[in-house]
């Protein structure tokens, strides 16, 4: 572990904004809705201006070399609290609110759009735990 990494503040020093190896941080990279190009799913939270908080998932997709259009945006105002992405094997989007219950959206391509799907009362068992990105 790098020194001072194990100080949950320390996330603060970082510049969410960059790339490391190609790899976004808070992110993770795929073709969600299976159209040929890349997907980019992200977590995080925000503050306006007036001062009012809250999270988000952020969907983008890549339309040419190093240029992304955003695709899919959902912002829950409020306190921003936990907020995890998590990747199953079968390349499954999924968005955690809490981290003390088992409650989380599903995040699915319907042929036109992105949908959330929510599952109350836990994860699914896919055979192998999901990859997980927090905040």
């Amino acid at each position: 572990m790098t020194p001072g990494r194990e100080d949950p503040a320390a996330i603060a020093s970082l510049n969410l904004d960059r790339h490391r190896n190609g790899a976004c941080i808070l992110c993770f990279d795929g073709d969600y809705n299976r159209d040929g190009r890349r997907d980019r799913a992200a977590v995080g939270v925000y503050q306006t201006r007036a001062g009012k908080q809250g999270r988000f998932l952020l969907i983008v997709t890549e339309t040419s070399a190093d240029r992304w259009q955003k695709t899919f945006l959902r912002a829950e105002p409020g306190d921003p609290g936990f907020s995890l992405l998590s990747l199953e094997p079968a390349g499954r989007l999924g968005w955690w609110s809490c981290m003390e219950c088992d409650n989380w959206t599903e995040l699915v391509w319907a042929d036109t759009a992105y949908v959330l799907k929510p599952h109350p009362g836990g994860y699914e068992d896919t055979g192998s735990p999901p990859d997980t990105v927090t905040h």
